[in-house]
């Protein structure tokens, strides 16, 4: 990547896969040099290098947002970028000067400040759910009152954040439903819904596994509190065990779903598979489970594994044995190669992210949620 004369990097251009995957090496980065994970012998880099990279990646992507006059922000995904940047650069504020502190909090505020509406749904839509891009949208809510507690706009941020976290994979149900999350009942914070009643998720025009999976988003949120020393939201966990319990035990009938039909998370008499069944089929690789990997781990560690037969501890470790034999494929340690077929540019800086969040999530294991 290029870099201008004050040594700053020169992205190309301002769409998804050229603001995201910097982003998302931020927040790896981020908590594999705060939590010392970060091994040198096996990246190749010196520790005192990959900090100036991060630094210097910082404050480009800072630099950038439109929030200190750049052109990237407030977009559709400008969120969930601003999340894994400004997530990276928090854990990061002891190689940060004063100025970039301040570059910070304003892009997490501008984000942030878009979201004090109501959230969208899908209701019984057969195409695009928007539980992914609601429970990002919370993210950013989190991160701001994480970073800004005392901000005069931290009141309705805390309540937008379980208002969109819950909407996220809320179920028709719910909207009858009366427990109380967050100091409302359930039905008061919402008016739809983006999950099926099954608890699966339609996303590109198809029942779309990843994309259920991708209720691990949602479980970000109390990694971030817990982090901050703050109180934080039930709203993180609702579903989430149905969800769970839907990708491994739920049947699809073949037909009319594709050959050969059975759960999505597979499994033979003792044997399970770090490969998922996509009972429509699937745009992106057989091999891209760093998804499932993720909200596995978080499953196990927050308990969500209750509803199910085998815990997520041994699909997680299923996956990871999986994921160890990918990277031995090449010489470079990266997870995917040209027979995955996968093509999204950052996938590389995404199973960077999920594997960094998932020994944060481990580490945790004994203060998540004890302040709930």
């Amino acid at each position: 990547m290029k870099k201008d004369s004050l040594g700053l990097y020169i992205f190309n251009g301002v769409s998804e896969h050229s603001i995201r995957p910097p982003a998302q090496t931020v927040m790896a980065l981020g908590i594999a040099l705060s939590i010392n994970i970060y091994d040198e012998k096996i990246v190749g880099i010196s520790n005192i290098e990959a900090k100036e990279i991060q630094t210097n990646l910082i404050k480009s992507l800072l630099k950038e947002h439109k929030a200190n006059g750049g052109k990237w922000g407030n977009c559709w995904q400008c969120a969930h970028w601003a999340f894994y940047s400004g997530f990276g650069a928090w854990l990061s504020l002891d190689l940060l000067d004063t100025e970039t502190e301040e570059q910070l909090l304003k892009m997490i505020v501008m984000e942030a400040n878009n979201f004090n509406k109501e959230p969208p749904y899908c209701n019984d839509c057969t195409n695009d759910t928007k539980a992914e891009e609601n429970a990002w949208n919370a993210n950013i809510l989190t991160l701001a009152l994480a970073t800004m507690p005392k901000h005069e706009n931290a009141k309705w941020w805390k309540e937008r954040a379980s208002q969109w976290m819950l909407s996220a994979y809320s179920r028709e149900s719910d909207l009858s439903n009366n427990p109380i999350i967050d100091g409302k009942p359930i039905n008061h914070w919402i008016s739809g819904w983006n999950m099926h009643e099954d608890g699966y998720v339609y996303n590109h025009n198809r029942i779309h596994p990843y994309y259920t999976a991708a209720a691990n988003i949602n479980l970000w949120n109390p990694l971030v509190f817990t982090l901050a020393n703050q109180k934080g939201l039930q709203a993180a966990y609702w579903n989430m065990s149905y969800v769970y319990k839907q990708l491994i035990d739920f049947k699809w009938q073949n037909p009319p779903y594709q050959a050969p039909g059975g759960t999505i998370y597979r499994r033979d008499s003792n044997t399970l598979h770090a490969t998922v069944y996509y009972p429509n089929g699937t745009d992106w690789s057989v091999n891209l489970v760093d998804n499932f990997f993720m909200f596995d781990v978080q499953c196990s560690v927050m308990g969500l594994d209750n509803l199910v037969d085998i815990s997520a501890v041994k699909w997680a470790n299923t996956r990871a044995d999986y994921m160890l034999w990918m990277q031995s494929r090449s010489t470079t340690g990266q997870l995917y190669t040209k027979e995955d077929n996968l093509n999204f540019p950052p996938k590389e800086s995404k199973a960077a992210s999920m594997f960094a969040l998932a020994r944060l999530t481990i580490m945790l294991k004994q203060d998540i949620g004890k302040k709930l």
